[in-house]
């Protein structure tokens, strides 16, 4: 039997979908993550109880089956959600797609850093509209290194609905800032620019800049 519920959402049915011609979903005002599918048939004015959905994200099958339970619904068919989704959260890490046509679709590594479901979240030009079904996220993008053993923290934030995001475990080769070694090369470089915002700011202990100073601004 076909269902109207998304990837993530479990579903009970009371009709067959398949006999009505519009739907409309009308989230659950005292329980968050219930959702219930009205339908209307063509040429019928009224509408009819086809489904109820729950979100994978705030119950569990079993939490689920218990509420159709008490409250007295008697559905044909219960059907589990096939991606059962855990809860998008801050610290959690995801991947999104990035286009590059003509060539194939690569995929970017981020750090979930907020989550809204009742407000915009923008960084740039980018922004996106939060609901409880499609949080707007914000994340941090983590480069790869090009033998791909490595992920570097970068200044780059974007915004994406939940549902262009796939969560996935912690990236191996994650290198936090105190991992971060500089090359003997870049800290002969610092020192030289230490002595030489010195020389030309050095009457001044306000501007004085020490080796240590510029160390810790390059592992941010």
């Amino acid at each position: 039997m076909m269902t109207t519920a998304q990837p993530h959402e479990y579903a009970a049915i009371f009709q067959d979908p398949a006999d009505f011609d519009e739907f409309k979903r009308m989230p659950n005002p005292d329980f968050d993550g219930i959702v219930d599918v009205w339908g209307r048939r063509e040429g019928e004015q009224g509408l009819g109880l086809v489904e109820i959905l729950a979100d994978s994200v705030s119950w569990t099958l079993a939490e689920f089956r218990a509420y159709l339970k008490d409250g007295n619904y008697d559905p044909s068919e219960v059907i589990e959600a096939r991606e059962v989704r855990k809860a998008m959260s801050v610290g959690s890490w995801v991947q999104y797609a990035v286009p590059k046509p003509p060539g194939p679709t690569t995929y970017a590594t981020g750090k979930v850093m907020t989550v809204s479901t009742s407000s915009k979240l923008t960084s740039g030009d980018e922004e996106v509209e939060g609901t409880t079904d499609d949080p707007a996220v914000k994340l941090r993008v983590w480069a790869r290194s090009e033998d791909g053993d490595k992920f570097t923290r970068t200044d780059r934030l974007v915004v994406r609905p939940a549902s262009k995001l796939r969560q996935i475990e912690k990236p191996e080769g994650i290198m936090e800032k105190q991992e971060i070694e500089l090359s003997e090369k870049v800290k002969e470089a610092l020192k030289r620019k230490v002595e030489e915002h010195n020389e030309k700011h050095g009457g001044a202990k306000s501007k004085r800049a020490t080796f240590r100073m510029l160390e810790a601004s390059m592992r941010r």
